[in-house]
């Protein structure tokens, strides 16, 4: 009988916890109802971390300012033998004559500021000089490079939607 009893318990304990789990999909009305907010991975969310190319914009500034430099030359006729861009961040100009070398020099003080004079070497009166840019205007347009990057995407997101997006920085170069 003692066996008998602890089955029924048992029994009846297994048929209330079904009744009780079972009971709110028949009838919600008296059940709370609290609806459950889900995350963004609870609800198929993603999450994206992206590398932004800096060093890509500092060549593409390189590049630029080698046919500004080009141009400049030609405009004020100071005479070259070469421009070319090295180290994906230097500029070589290879300039002949006393006359041209001497214009050159005003040239760089007045239009091309930006650049820094990296060395001068002269050889049978051809100067070469390697222009780079100085290691601060190099960050500032890494750091302009992922700053863009970032509102491109968060214009991008923004577009479709998107509730409760979190685009943000993740060190130096990651979004």
């Amino acid at each position: 009988m003692k066996n008998f009893s602890w089955r029924v318990i048992i029994v009846l304990a297994v048929i209330l916890s079904a009744i009780i789990y079972i009971l709110p999909t028949i009838n919600q009305g008296w059940w709370p109802h609290k609806k459950i907010n889900l995350g963004l991975d609870l609800q198929g969310g993603m999450h994206l971390v992206l590398e932004v190319d800096a060093e890509k914009s500092v060549e593409s500034t390189i590049e630029r300012m080698t046919y500004e430099l080009h141009s400049l030359l030609k405009k004020e006729n100071i005479r070259y033998i070469g421009i070319d861009r090295i180290e994906n961040s230097k500029i070589s100009l290879k300039i002949s004559g006393n006359n041209n070398i001497l214009s050159f020099d005003k040239l760089l003080d007045n239009e091309l500021k930006d650049l820094r004079v990296f060395s001068k070497s002269t050889d049978d009166e051809i100067l070469t000089i390697i222009l780079n840019l100085p290691e601060k205007e190099t960050r500032h347009i890494k750091k302009l490079a992922v700053e863009q990057a970032l509102e491109t995407i968060r214009n991008r997101i923004d577009q479709f939607g998107v509730n409760e997006p979190d685009i943000r920085l993740q060190g130096e170069r990651r979004i």
